[in-house]
């Protein structure tokens, strides 16, 4: 009896440490992603470019009561029907949704991180619209208000399989899969005020029309919902319990990596729906629990997993500002040096360069309450992501540029970095730049420049497309049930989670999700 109260406290001393460490590993990277150089961000610029948390990212969804049935042999005779089974499969079916107003993420992708913006022909306006070609009739003046309320929606599955050797006593294999189908919504608003009238060039008829239209190849606001799904990336895990404790608990340790299967980006919308992270990963991490309550057909066990990942660089797309002009610099015109074809800014801005994620800290802990055949479970979860570094690579992206009428809505589809400059939308029939100009500098305050000034690959602003780093909380608490079939221990459960973030760089969602395990 000594000796098994010994090992217990040896338990909860090693799990304390791990708590303690793991929140303040959390908490440090956080803290220390702050200071960087050129290609990091800030809390001030408008973004390119959103990445939402992945299905297999939020380990939630894979440790709710999955933990405890894996590990359940351990933690008393009660489960002693468990202790032949040296397989456990799960599987799931997910539903997530963000919260109804999602004013934040508005701000992340807003010039000027405003809720809404002005767009105004004439007199000041966070944009102008003749930057987007939008031109009122002769004696009116167009003018409007833009929003966005973004939504996302997630419906899906995933799968884990995890096998113990018998040959290799404490040693285990995870591997975990999971395909969903992301719908976005950025829920765009354009509503017409002074005048109240409408642009009256083709395509171009109101700020939204332009955005959403064929003039631009990449980062259009759509004003409908856009849907993507296909097959999240593969974790592998392989770990090895160097403690287990019959009636206890057990201590042990992972390594694991990331295989990735998704589909990059392709940066044709501004709120893009992405399925998985596209990344290369490799971590490691630890898994623990302890029982407080030992009775019979009770039981009462604290769990607690924290784990991180490195994920490695690779090449996306991506679309960018121009450092010295501003927020929404992309959406204004250029012109090619020594003609006078004029095209959207952003169709040559959007770059292929080297992404690295970096670091990513996952914080998980639970209580499970076992009664019987019916299983209680209430939990948190810490999820941080470093900000994304990004490096451009220096080879321009896109053709060569065909000739074109004199006019402001000439598009082609882009032109090589370093041959063309931002139009002086004063003077759209020659080759005239205005370097200085932002998207809501006026018409009649528009300064040309003596010569003509290309955009070099160094007036990028790189963390314009980066996503900054995040910190999310999340609660969740589960509900579960024994079954027998065909002599095999089967779980079903629902497990109902609430995320939330104080920033506007990550989502605020509740989901449902149905659980389903069986041991072989």
């Amino acid at each position: 009896m000594f000796k098994k109260r010994e090992r217990r406290i040896v338990v909860i001393k090693r799990i304390s440490v791990l708590l303690l460490v793991s929140l303040f590993s959390a908490q440090a990277f956080a803290a220390g992603s702050g200071s960087c150089g050129k290609t990091c961000t800030t809390d001030e610029l408008s973004r390119t470019f959103f990445k939402p948390r992945a299905l297999i990212e939020d380990v939630t969804f894979f440790l709710a009561l999955n933990n405890y049935n894996q590990y359940r042999k351990y933690y008393g005779p009660f489960d002693n029907n468990h202790d032949d089974q040296r397989i456990y499969v799960a599987k799931g079916v997910v539903y997530q949704k963000t919260r109804d107003n999602e004013c934040k993420l508005a701000e992340y992708f807003l010039p000027n991180n405003k809720k809404s913006i002005t767009i105004a022909e004439t007199g000041p306006a966070d944009v102008d619209s003749l930057w987007l070609t939008v031109m009122a009739p002769t004696g009116s003046s167009y003018s409007s208000t833009l929003s966005l309320n973004p939504e996302r929606t997630m419906i899906g599955g995933y799968l884990s399989y995890r096998q113990e050797f018998e040959c290799f006593e404490g040693t285990w294999f995870e591997a975990n899969f999971a395909a969903y189908s992301v719908t976005h919504n950025l829920r765009a608003k354009e509503v017409l005020t002074g005048d109240k009238v409408l642009g009256t060039l083709p395509g171009a008829a109101t700020a939204l029309q332009y955005l959403g239209g064929d003039q631009l190849n990449y980062g259009k606001i759509s004003p409908c919902k856009i849907e993507n799904c296909g097959m999240d990336d593969i974790e592998l895990k392989l770990g090895y319990n160097y403690f287990n404790c019959a009636g206890t608990g057990h201590l042990g340790g992972y390594v694991q990596t990331l295989i990735p299967v998704s589909e990059k980006p392709n940066a044709r919308y501004l709120f893009e729906p992405l399925v998985g992270r596209f990344h290369w990963g490799l971590g490691a991490g630890l898994n623990c629990a302890s029982k407080f309550i030992e009775k019979e057909n009770t039981a009462l066990v604290w769990m607690a997993d924290v784990s991180w990942e490195y994920l490695f660089k690779s090449k996306e797309k991506r679309s960018f500002d121009l450092t010295k002009n501003g927020d929404w610099s992309r959406f204004m015109r250029g012109v090619v040096q020594n003609t006078s074809v004029t095209f959207p800014l952003i169709n040559s801005l959007t770059q292929v360069v080297n992404v690295t994620p970096g670091n990513v800290v996952n914080f998980w802990t639970a209580l499970h309450y076992q009664k019987c055949k019916w299983h209680l479970e209430a939990g948190y979860n810490l999820w941080y992501r470093q900000a994304e570094k990004i490096k451009a690579i220096n080879a321009a992206c896109g053709g060569v540029v065909p000739c074109g009428n004199n006019n402001l809505i000439n598009t082609p589809n882009a032109a090589p970095v370093g041959t063309f400059g931002i139009l002086d939308i004063n003077n759209v029939c020659v080759p005239v730049t205005a370097s200085n100009a932002t998207i809501s500098t006026q018409r009649v305050d528009v300064a040309p420049d003596a010569t003509f000034v290309p955009i070099q690959f160094s007036d990028l602003n790189l963390s314009s497309a980066a996503h900054p780093k995040v910190l999310t909380n999340k609660f969740y608490g589960s509900l579960a049930y024994d079954f027998m079939v065909y002599d095999r221990p089967l779980n079903v459960g629902i497990t109902a989670s609430y995320e939330f973030t104080d920033k506007k760089d990550a989502l605020e969602q509740w989901g449902i999700c149905g659980n389903f395990g069986v041991e072989f």
